[in-house]
């Protein structure tokens, strides 16, 4: 069984958008390369003109874990930025959520791929220096 969300059996074709898909690959998560679990993916299909998310699937390890994310977002109209608002803990499986919803370098400047991937570094970076200080102050 693939846990899957989306709003209609043939959402795209039956209203007739425009849309895009994006996906992210298990092998280029880190959660599930040190756990060993790494085929499968995610992968978001979206409106083209303003973002919402139309569907996802997730296949491979812990799929049902992460499905609610996106069930939580297509029923509630959100868009891939607003995913990419939320905060995706480092090393888990649901990064790769936030991971497919991410433009590809083929959509970016290579000075905008740059900056982004240099604001996840400064992000990531920043989420384990505040956990390491919650876990030595007793929180």
């Amino acid at each position: 069984m693939i846990p899957r969300q989306m709003f209609r059996p043939r959402p795209v074709p039956a209203r007739r958008r425009e849309s895009e898909e994006s996906s992210c690959a298990n092998r280029s998560n880190s959660r599930a390369r040190t756990s060993g679990e790494t085929e499968g993916f995610v992968k978001i299909i979206r409106d083209a003109k303003y973002g919402e998310i139309l569907g996802a699937h997730i296949v491979g390890a812990h799929a049902t874990e992460m499905i609610h994310e996106l069930a939580v977002a297509r029923e509630n109209e959100y868009t891939v930025e607003e995913i990419e608002l939320a905060i995706h803990a480092h090393p888990t499986l649901s990064e790769a959520i936030m991971e497919a919803d991410a433009p590809g370098p083929e959509a970016l400047s290579r000075e905008q791929y740059a900056a982004l991937a240099d604001f996840r570094f400064r992000l990531r970076r920043f989420l384990a220096f505040s956990e390491a200080a919650a876990a030595r102050a007793g929180l």
